[in-house]
């Protein structure tokens, strides 16, 4: 019996010793052995991806597996009539060498050791990140097949600073994760809860810009007891698309000496979570004018003269922003809320510059049906042109053309030539500029164009015909002279924009007479004199010897005041003005 007893005391003993043994394999918060070892991150630096199509000889094909199997955006639009001036609008995947967040490029080719995203035969642009940029390095223990399954730890690094590193334990295999919003400041805790982080469109600001990227990977540490492994050169990919916006004047043949960009409601830039254990964003929603995508004035890049064609300071401004995409059609829509444009006007007394100030405001410029890849970039190009008045037969430029004698040549070695902001009432001879007469050789200045043809941008004026001049004599309402029947005003049926964005809404003709040599004296010119009734104006035709002329009247009959351009003789070599018209 008592056998029996010290039997069944046994059995039950070892019984209880499995219970134990069962219930602390199951143990869902199990003690973590001390970290033996460590891991140490160092990341070398940002790419954007670049396809490679098999058309371009000699360069190796993008891998079969690429996000991307569409070739290059590249767009441009016709002359399109906006609140008050004319615009281009461009947008290509080639950007200029400066821009706001741009950095030197080295091209690489991407390596597996640094990034997880099956590009690994896709050319790279590889910059360097900025000393004081933020990162985040996130570990996790994985399951042995390269699955994360455990947290194991978390640290935020500074570029330029030494190199993180987090405790880690000998002979296991990790996944980590890199990320970086490319600006300087804290990024917040990674809640493993939740697995993702969130990512919204922004501007270029140096501590709040959301250029996100992002990397991942997998090691195994070394057994060696406090061993110290090492993860070198981490490439991170950037996962938002990079739109550089380029607000380009010269068509305005003035500065902008003013310009915030904004990016309002449903204007293609969306916001999200990005989840880091496939490299995918989750709940992407449209941004919203209330999240303040906005970059200032201050914030722009001003493209130096001489650079990229670029004649004088502020005619060329660029303006940087990113934003998550879901690579869907839909409409990108940059807006400008406020534009100023700082033009010379040639004073009516003397002919000496005063600056002017055009306000133009409320601008939307639309690319319509427009695809977004994340991890590409953008070059955005707003070219803005000078509108032109609608009357006759032709659509014409506000004012007379002119020649840069005292600027830098263009690249093919030629006089720049622009449109005057204004037509002035000059009242001395000496006041207008030399600059302003030309002779017969303004038909094929380069290239076979004639000098309206070669106005930036090129190939949007034109010289008028004769019979586009003629035109005039079939109108007989909104039109007028004005002081004393010194200048010709005529106004468009349909209204165009006028003051602040430019002194009036009408086409304007005033006379200046003709020269006969470019130093000889000016004819048929009789500014503040008794014979000012005498006064005339020429305007040069597609035809060399045909000329417009103007003539002095104080009465508002239009068919008195303009003569047939084939009922005078004038010799082709005279000097006169050009008022060129649209293509």
């Amino acid at each position: 019996m008592n056998t029996f007893k010290l039997l069944s005391c046994f059995l039950l003993f070892i019984l209880l010793i499995g219970c134990d043994k069962g219930i602390e394999k199951e143990n869902p918060n199990p003690i973590e052995p001390p970290k033996e070892a460590s891991i140490e991150f160092n990341i070398d630096g940002l790419e954007d991806t670049e396809d490679v199509f098999p058309e371009f000889k000699n360069e190796q094909k993008a891998s079969a597996n690429h996000n991307r199997t569409i070739k290059p955006v590249s767009f441009r639009s016709d002359v399109l009539s906006l609140n008050g001036f004319d615009v281009i609008m461009e947008i290509t995947e080639k950007l200029p060498a400066q821009f706001p967040g741009a950095s030197s490029n080295k091209k690489i080719q991407s390596s597996t050791k640094s990034s997880f995203n099956g590009n690994n035969q896709a050319i790279r642009y590889h910059s360097p990140l900025n000393n004081g940029v933020k990162y985040r390095i996130v570990l996790y223990k994985t399951n042995g097949s390269g699955v994360a399954t455990t947290y194991a730890g978390q640290q935020e690094g500074t570029i330029g600073s030494n190199y993180i590193s987090i405790g880690a334990n000998r002979n296991t295999q990790y996944r980590w994760y890199a990320y970086t919003y490319n600006n300087t400041s804290p990024i917040d805790t990674f809640v493993v809860a939740n697995g993702t982080v969130p990512v919204k469109p922004s501007a270029n600001s140096t501590t709040k810009k959301q250029d996100f990227a992002y990397a991942t990977g997998l090691i195994t540490t070394s057994n060696v007891v406090n061993g110290l492994n090492s993860i070198q050169n981490i490439v991170l990919t950037r996962k938002t698309a990079r739109f550089v916006v380029e607000v380009n004047s010269r068509g305005m043949f003035a500065p902008v000496t003013y310009a915030s960009l904004r990016i309002k409601d449903n204007a293609g830039f969306m916001k999200g979570n990005f989840r880091l254990s496939d490299s995918s964003y989750l709940n992407l929603t449209n941004v919203q004018t209330t999240d303040q995508v906005y970059n200032h004035n201050s914030s722009a890049y001003v493209v130096p003269v001489g650079t990229d064609t670029v004649p004088e300071l502020n005619w060329k401004k660029r303006y940087t922003f990113y934003s998550p995409v879901n690579s869907v059609s839909k409409p990108l829509t940059i807006s400008i809320d406020t534009m100023r444009i700082t033009s010379k006007r040639l004073r009516d007394t003397d002919g000496a510059a005063t600056d002017v100030v055009r306000t133009f405001t409320n601008n939307e410029f639309v690319f319509n049906s427009f695809i977004a890849q994340p991890g590409k970039s953008y070059f955005v190009s707003i070219i803005l042109v000078e509108s032109a008045i609608p009357m006759g037969s032709a659509r014409w430029a506000r004012g007379n053309t002119w020649r840069v004698a005292d600027g830098p040549l263009r690249p093919d070695g030629f006089w720049d030539y622009r449109i005057r902001y204004d037509n002035p009432l000059y009242q001395t001879v000496a006041g207008v500029p030399t600059t302003d007469y030309f002779t017969h050789d303004i038909y094929s200045v380069a290239n076979g164009k004639n000098i309206c043809e070669m106005i930036y941008p090129e190939d949007t004026w034109t010289l008028p015909t004769p019979a586009h001049f003629n035109s005039f004599n079939n109108i007989t309402q909104n039109v007028g002279v004005e002081y004393n029947g010194w200048y010709l005003y005529m106004t468009p049926t349909t209204p165009v924009l006028g003051y602040p964005s430019y002194p009036h809404g009408d086409l304007i003709f005033t006379p200046v007479g003709y020269k006969q040599s470019s130093t000889g004296p000016t004819n048929n010119f009789f500014p503040n004199s008794t014979s000012y009734q005498n006064t005339k104006g020429y305007w040069r035709t597609t035809t060399s010897g045909t000329f417009a002329r103007l003539n002095y009247n104080n009465t508002s009959w239009f068919n008195d005041r303009w003569d047939e351009t084939n009922s005078f003789t004038f010799s082709s070599s005279n000097l006169a003005s050009v008022r060129c018209v649209r293509k």
